[in-house]
């Protein structure tokens, strides 16, 4: 019940919003949606914590800094102390839970996301190699992947975790730690490490 009242305040308060700021609040109450009724189902729960890979798999590698604390950005131990406020899952796990969550969500309109198992597979690369979307087919929503540029056998296919235009135009500093600030991981990618080599870091 309380985990319901909490969802239903949520939602109200992202529809009045608009833009990025309504982006983010379906994203929040969505992320919230599926811990609650991974809560409510412990089969679900330990499927996402087996089948999801957190951003440190995934094209990326969390910056090291010594403690394990420190892999998890500021926003997903808030919002994982917010969330367990609600559920009966510990923070901890809560936590584990929005490492998975968050990097393999996708958008499929203005008021949903969706998780794909497969596409999880794919790393997130400020070079990337493909484009990832989600178009409608028959009652549900498909992800559709696409190339770039020829893709090598045994090569690893990529996307960008960030907006296509904001990304053309950011530094490496800007991209790294925005990723590591919204999506827990310092990335390692070949452009990163690329344009790092030549700043002489």
């Amino acid at each position: 019940a309380a985990a319901r009242e909490w969802h239903r305040g949520a939602s109200a308060k992202a529809a009045t919003m608009r833009g990025v700021e309504r982006e983010n609040g379906v994203r929040v109450c969505s992320l919230f949606a599926m811990v609650a009724q991974a809560a409510a189902a412990p089969s679900l729960c330990r499927w996402l914590l087996s089948h999801l890979e957190p951003a440190a798999s995934c094209g990326g590698e969390v910056q090291e800094a010594g403690e394990e604390e420190e892999a998890l950005s500021r926003s997903t131990r808030d919002f994982a102390r917010l969330f367990a406020r609600h559920v009966p899952l510990a923070e901890g796990v809560v936590a584990e839970l929005l490492l998975r969550l968050q990097t393999n969500l996708f958008t499929i309109d203005e008021r949903s996301v969706g998780i794909y198992s497969a596409a999880c597979l794919l790393e997130h690369s400020c070079a990337p190699n493909a484009s990832v979307g989600v178009r409608r087919a028959g009652g549900g929503a498909a992800l559709e992947v696409v190339a770039r540029r020829p893709i090598e056998a045994g090569e690893a296919i990529s996307f960008s975790y960030l907006d296509e235009a904001w990304l053309a135009a950011a530094a490496v500093r800007q991209r790294r730690e925005r990723l590591e600030r919204e999506l827990g991981f310092w990335c390692l990618c070949t452009r990163c490490e690329r344009e790092m080599a030549a700043l002489g870091g």
